[in-house]
């Protein structure tokens, strides 16, 4: 089931997915609140406000046709907008950069894109 059909039947809410809902739903929201939505959504108050971040990030990543260095200074540019500045600071690291690099060159990245796929594509 795709990941916007649970979240409009509220089946996120389920016991075994409740974890999960606040990052489902925060993902598209900006770190300083002024674009994404739902508009409802506050991340500075969520507990789970860093994995929200790089849910965020792993989500443009996987869905960008931009090499990943691109996107990560695409991503690094957002800290303190969209991404809050840690993760984002993250992003701008050359061993993070590499890192990222080396395991979507390992033949991950196919992998990674089917689950985005699966759970984006409508």
């Amino acid at each position: 089931m795709k990941i916007k059909k649970i979240l409009n039947n509220n089946k996120i809410y389920q016991t075994s997915t409740s974890i999960f809902a606040d990052t489902a739903l925060g993902h598209h929201c900006f770190y300083d609140g002024a674009g994404g939505y739902p508009s409802s959504y506050d991340r500075l108050s969520s507990p789970y406000r860093q994995m929200t971040d790089i849910v965020a990030a792993a989500t443009r990543l996987a869905g960008s046709d931009r090499s990943i260095r691109e996107s990560c200074a695409e991503l690094s540019a957002m800290g303190g907008r969209e991404l809050s500045p840690l993760p984002a600071s993250c992003l701008s690291d050359e061993a993070v950069i590499s890192r990222l690099e080396e395991t979507l060159e390992r033949g991950d990245e196919g992998f990674y894109r089917m689950v985005y796929d699966a759970l984006t594509v409508s």
